[in-house]
């Protein structure tokens, strides 16, 4: 039976309780999330349109650039930006014209036209926009035509945002100097009007979120949810799945008799699991797992949900804290740099002394009747 939520037993598997983090993802404390100007923000120069050069198998129009022929699906089409970031801080924009076809944009510091050669990118594809670094995928959201994204660096930081929101901290530290470049694999795809704005190291963030507590290194909210690709969920008992909602629909009221697992997994390295708050009357864990069965001591890395207003962070059936919550809240469960954190709306608020095992899947154990897991997402999983 879980702890009273008024009387919860001490910490006996290590970990602190944490609030903010700095660097590569440690966490520290002091978490807090603010709405003006502070690190995080982009840099206060107004982004201006690039100037194309080295165009391959492209057309440039100002400064959208188009595939216009090569090969389709291949990586031999792009181009660079004249201007570059010397120094100091930055930004690169670019409005999303085609969330199909393959492409990619970012920043760079070598003139290679390939995705291995961006340092910091976002590829666009099927209406997702990945965040990669290098080649390496790192985080994702949705995205559609009209939207805005945006590679930032302030204060040495990179942050990703999409229409002038956080979804991404990079734990990686910007070299320089950094060109805008463009890697065009569809045919007809295109980098739409590609600006870039070059900082003296001062930033603002009038209509920006901020948050000196969002993890360094791993997706945070966006417009309010969680960001990533949906779990598809299996192994389904005693629910039914509609949409992207679990439901328990039979076995025993107050049973771990029910649940699901996702059928993607987080191989190695860094993901996440986020979620939505969508009500707070029945109990339910939502969490990361190794195993293949439900159940709440099979989950490694979850969240139990009460009837009430508060959330636990439970390690294979062990209580570590626990956090108050409302509906429309958002929890998410980050391993980042062989690390596990537990977040709240960004903030963090338990890192684990855990260490961290694959591979690992979605999981959900369902108590009550009715009870539900709503808009699980995941990151890094396949």
């Amino acid at each position: 039976n879980p702890p009273p939520a008024n009387d919860p037993p001490p910490s006996t598997g290590g970990g602190t309780t944490t609030g903010g983090t700095t660097g590569g993802g440690t966490t520290t404390g002091g978490g807090t999330t603010t709405g003006g100007s502070g690190s995080g923000s982009t840099p206060s120069a107004t982004p201006q349109a690039i100037t194309w050069s080295g165009v391959k198998n492209a057309t440039a129009s100002g400064n959208t650039l188009k595939k216009t022929s090569g090969c389709d699906g291949c990586q031999d089409a792009g181009g660079q930006s004249a201007q570059s970031i010397a120094s100091g801080d930055g930004v690169l924009t670019f409005t999303v014209a085609d969330a199909a076809g393959q492409h990619e944009v970012g920043l760079s510091t070598s003139p290679k036209l390939q995705q291995s050669a961006i340092n910091f990118g976002l590829n666009v594809a099927s209406g997702i926009a990945e965040v990669r670094e290098g080649g390496t995928y790192k985080a994702d959201t949705r995205v559609a035509v009209g939207d805005t994204l945006s590679i930032a660096v302030s204060g040495g930081v990179v942050i990703y945002q999409k229409n002038g929101v956080t979804f991404y901290r990079s734990s990686k530290r910007a070299a320089y100097p950094l060109r805008a470049s463009a890697v065009l694999m569809a045919m007809g795809s295109s980098a739409s009007q590609v600006m870039m704005a070059a900082g003296s190291g001062s930033t603002s963030g009038t209509g920006t979120h901020t948050s000196t507590g969002d993890t360094v290194g791993t997706a945070v909210p966006v417009d309010g949810r969680a960001v990533g690709r949906s779990a598809t969920w299996t192994s389904v008992k005693n629910a039914v799945v509609s949409g992207t909602v679990l439901t328990k629909t039979s076995g025993c009221d107050g049973c771990e008799d029910s649940g699901a697992i996702s059928s993607e997994t987080i191989a190695s390295g860094d993901g996440s699991l986020s979620f939505t708050v969508d009500e707070l009357s029945t109990q339910r864990e939502i969490g990361l797992s190794t195993s293949t069965t439900e159940g709440m001591t099979a989950i490694n890395y979850g969240f139990v949900l009460y009837a009430g207003n508060v959330v636990e962070v439970r390690e294979a059936g062990v209580y570590r804290t626990d956090v108050q919550a409302a509906v429309g809240d958002v929890f998410t469960v980050s391993v980042q740099g062989g690390k596990v954190v537990y977040l709240k709306n960004g903030t963090p608020i338990y890192q684990s002394t855990a260490a961290v095992k694959y591979p690992l899947r979605a999981s959900v154990s369902l108590l009550n009747t009715s009870a539900t897991a709503s808009g699980v997402m995941l990151t890094g999983a396949q």
